[in-house]
């Protein structure tokens, strides 16, 4: 929706000494993805800062009186506030080259930025985004690309 930039999802591997009598080896350890970071540009009927605008309420109703009065309504689960995110990269005539399948995310901070009516720019919202599993995914359709599948 209106998205002018984008980070890719980041994968990073904890580093697991394993001391021997002699020597050292290393193995993986438990993985972490990085937040991304996305902007989406605001047009005249606010519709990029109502979706963002509503998924905030949303993570602020964690806890706290919900909207039919009770008292320190918890979420039962991730899914009560998490949210999904595709990311296709097109290659310029409607194909999918590839795209990334973002599960688990929810929004950890969000720029609504400054409005300067003197300028020309467009109303712009940044938000960095957290999630738990993202999936990369070659659709095999696009430009330069030879073989389609998944790698998870």
């Amino acid at each position: 929706m209106q998205t002018t930039t984008i980070t890719l999802p980041n994968l990073t591997f904890e580093e697991v000494a394993l001391h021997r009598y002699n020597s050292v080896a290393y193995v993986a350890g438990k993985h972490s993805w990085e937040p991304i970071s996305v902007t989406v540009e605001d047009d005249i009927t606010g519709l990029a800062a109502t979706v963002v605008k509503n998924q905030l309420e949303t993570q602020q109703r964690l806890i706290g009186t919900d909207l039919d009065g009770r008292w320190l309504n918890t979420a039962a689960t991730g899914s009560d506030y998490k949210f999904g995110v595709v990311i296709d990269q097109l290659d310029g005539d409607e194909g999918v080259v590839q795209s990334w399948s973002i599960e688990g995310c929810f929004i950890m901070s969000a720029d609504f930025g400054d409005r300067d009516y003197s300028a020309s720019e467009a109303a712009t919202i940044t938000m960095s985004i957290r999630y738990d599993h993202a999936r990369h995914i070659e659709s095999g359709s696009g430009y330069g690309t030879a073989l389609g599948g998944n790698i998870s």
